[in-house]
């Protein structure tokens, strides 16, 4: 009897390279991240191609991304997102909401901040306030 055939290796999916490729570089030493970022603008700004363009948006999106990088990955997936029979639209979709999800948070995060920094004014003067009515004589 004879065995079957192994199956054929499946062609890896666009999707999954970029994820790939994300995996690597966030392991990658801060100053190489910077590099491949700056190598990435260039071969995107030739090519205009989608694989380049989600490399870069994924690429932007790095641990430590500054809200600039983050609105430019944004901006480069968007078209990506628009697209829904595009090989990176689930992708793009998925990135592209967990960024915005971080970016409200971040706000979220900033208007707090600005609260407490309030707060611990109100304290200080109503301490020096205290001070003040306890240190005139009687």
């Amino acid at each position: 009897m004879a065995q079957p055939a192994p199956p054929a290796p499946t062609p890896e999916r666009p999707a999954l390279r970029a994820l790939n490729f994300f995996a690597h570089l966030k392991d990658q030493p801060q100053r190489e991240q910077r590099q491949e970022i700056e190598r990435l603008r260039k071969s995107f700004a030739a090519s205009r191609s989608d694989h380049d363009r989600v490399r870069l948006a994924l690429a932007l999106t790095v641990a430590g991304a500054s809200p600039t990088d983050e609105s430019q990955a944004l901006e480069l997936l968007e078209p990506l997102v628009r697209d829904s029979r595009n090989d990176y639209h689930d992708l793009a979709s998925l990135v592209a909401v967990l960024l915005s999800e971080q970016r409200r948070r971040g706000e979220q995060a900033a208007a707090l901040q600005l609260k407490l920094e309030r707060i611990k004014a109100l304290e200080r003067e109503m301490q020096e306030r205290s001070s003040a009515r306890g240190s005139r004589p009687r």
